[in-house]
Formats: C-alpha cells, structure tokens, sequence
C-alpha cells in the first residue's frame, strides 16, 4: 500500500507540470509504410479546422492483413529527450465509422528507462476512456496524465526519458469498418487530437498558432471562407532520426510521406 501511495504522489507531482509547457511546438507528421496502408490529411472528412473551411480529418488505411508488416502512422515532434512525466494527457475524436481496436488506432510512446532499456508503451483505442465527440457520429478516446503515467511505469519504471510518440494503424482488413466510400478497407478517420494542451484539427496546426485543447471544439472556431495555411511539412533528419530509434525494423527507404492534404 505504501509503494502504491508513493507511486500516485510521484504521478500527481508530475501532472502538476503546465500543461502549456509545449502548446504550439509540436508537429504532426503522417506517413505509412508496406503496401496499401498510409495516413495522411483528407479534406471535407472531418470537423471544422481552426482556420479556412477544409474541415480536415486524419485519415489511417491499412488495407491489407494485419500480419501484414505494414501501418499508418502519425509521428509527433519535439518531445524526444523530455522526462516522460510531461505527457499529461492524449485524445482525440474518432469517426464513429472507423475502427476502434484494441491495438489500432493506438498510441505508441517510445521511451528509454532509466537503466538504459528502450521500451514502447501502447495505449489503444479500445482501452480509452470513451466520452461523446464534439459532433454527432464521433467519439472522444482519452488517457489521461495518471492512466500514461501508470502504463509508462508499467513498463520503464520511473524516470523514463521521451524518445518518440506516434499513432500507429496496423490492423487490417479481416474487420472491414468503413463508410460506404471505401468500405472494403480497415481504416478510420481522427480529427481533434490533443497532446497535452496542444491540438490539431487539421495539417496547419503544426508549431505555432495551434489551439489548446480547451479550444479544440468546433464550437470554438469561426466560419472562414478564407482558405487556411498549411505549413509545409518538413522531412528533415531529425524525422528521420527519430523514426529509425522508434521504428527499427522499417528501412528509411520503406518511409512515405504524406505532406500534403489528399
């Protein structure tokens, strides 16, 4: 009982860090690799972006078999190297359309312990906290800072370090859940994903200028008839880096990028 109690005093001391401290320095990089399977930004598929009227979602497809060594995923940038204790909350709305598994969509988050282990720790759809979405049709699946911090114990002991944090398909099509325009694929559609108190409600909430997660509703956003800046998406080799450390068993060459909305 002790060992627990100092556990979740550890865990409240860490969610005490602002939840700020990383609000508009993080990007959102959608890629995929192996055949068939991708993510990327697909216009008039989601909710209302904080800017222009592209109402963005992130699309993930892997239309293949699930033993089929291939994903969509969506890296973020600019947590590696930061104790683990700064993750404090992870979320976003899934189209009610798509799939919800145990192990996709998921979160990967890549740590190192402090012995020096490289592990991964997975948080699944299925296993959120489920609460309705800001539109009909969609669900809002969340962790918060307590249930990451427990996971990451779980699996790196305390005093984790950051190296990566991705989104992750890799379930295939032997559960085809998908709406009447591809229904043959195993696929979903995410919008509204937050990442402490930074979200992204489509490609040009990378860096700075993104809404809080407080402001991530449609509700919150004014109707533009102007269309919205997307910043390019830069491949450069700190991605690369990043990706070869979290995803060893992917060859660079095996990498491709969406950079733009499809």
């Amino acid at each position: 009982m002790a060992r627990l109690l100092g556990l979740a005093a550890a865990f409240a001391a860490a969610l005490v860090l602002p939840a700020a401290a990383f609000a508009g320095s993080l990007t959102l990089h959608p890629a995929g690799f192996g055949p068939h399977s991708y993510a990327a930004w697909k216009a008039q598929q989601g909710q209302p972006d904080s800017s222009g009227n592209g109402n963005h979602a992130l699309y993930f497809q892997k239309d293949v078999p699930t033993t089929t060594i291939a994903a969509g995923t969506a890296s973020v940038q600019g947590l590696a190297g930061e104790p683990a204790t700064v993750l404090n909350g992870l979320s976003w709305e899934h189209r009610d359309d798509g799939h919800c598994g145990a192990g996709a969509p998921r979160w990967d988050i890549f740590v190192t312990s402090s012995t020096g282990m490289k592990e991964t720790v997975f948080l699944g759809c299925a296993a959120a906290a489920h609460t309705p979405g800001s539109a009909p049709g969609w669900t809002r699946d969340s962790y918060d800072g307590l249930a990451i911090q427990t996971a990451i114990s779980a699996v790196a002991g305390s005093n984790a370090t950051l190296r990566g944090l991705s989104i992750v398909f890799d379930e295939g099509n032997e559960a085809p859940m998908c709406s009447a325009d591809d229904p043959t694929n195993s696929c979903v559609r995410l919008d509204n994903i937050i990442v402490n108190d930074q979200c992204w409600t489509g490609p040009m909430d990378n860096g700075s200028g993104a809404p809080t997660a407080a402001q991530c509703t449609p509700a919150a956003f004014a109707p533009s008839l102007l269309p919205a800046v997307v910043p390019t998406d830069v491949i450069d080799s700190a991605l690369m880096a990043q990706l070869a450390d979290t995803f060893p068993d992917v060859a660079p060459a095996s990498w491709v990028f969406y950079t733009t909305p499809l």
